[in-house]
């Protein structure tokens, strides 16, 4: 068996041995990606209120690259997920979509990292955020941590592309 996979069942395993922390994680993975869509709507409106146009450029391009990224890997890796594999009981047992690279990791650490270019303490409370809402995904069973360090390496180069290439043109 490889490590991937033991990390993944010796997390999986000690959510679905304690009932309350089990329920805290489902919540979590189910309220963090809301909370991420409504802090990146609100910070868009803000840097276009405060008149900085070509911030709120990367802020969009950034993730959206990212999340176009992680889409075309994820089909051509066609991995599926540890709950599909190791037919384990999953709120995401259903789901017929691709494990690796995070969606959900990628995107949220793509918003925080983009976030750390305008507001270093807002980025990496975002960034700690990041980390519980991917951690969720691996204890309610939808991605191994493989896919989680992957969605964050995919986020963390394309923010920095994104930025370098913004440097470049804005100056």
């Amino acid at each position: 068996m490889n490590i991937d996979r033991k990390l993944f069942l010796m997390l999986y395993n000690f959510t679905q041995k304690r009932v309350y922390f089990n329920k805290i994680v489902r919540f979590i993975d189910r309220i963090c990606p809301i909370i991420f869509a409504v802090i990146f709507i609100t910070l868009c409106v803000y840097l276009m209120f405060v008149g900085k146009h070509m911030e709120v450029l990367l802020f969009i391009c950034g993730p959206f690259i990212t999340l176009v990224i992680c889409r075309l890997v994820r089909h051509l890796t066609k991995r599926p997920r540890p709950c599909q594999m190791l037919k384990i009981n999953s709120p995401h047992i259903g789901k017929t979509s691709y494990s690796f690279p995070s969606n959900h990791a990628a995107s949220a650490a793509a918003i925080a990292f983009a976030c750390m270019l305008t507001c270093v303490p807002i980025g990496a409370a975002l960034l700690f955020l990041a980390a519980v809402t991917a951690l969720s995904r691996v204890f309610t069973g939808a991605h191994y941590l493989s896919d989680i360090l992957g969605g964050f390496a995919v986020a963390a180069i394309v923010i920095a592309i994104s930025f370098w290439i913004f440097k470049i043109t804005v100056g």
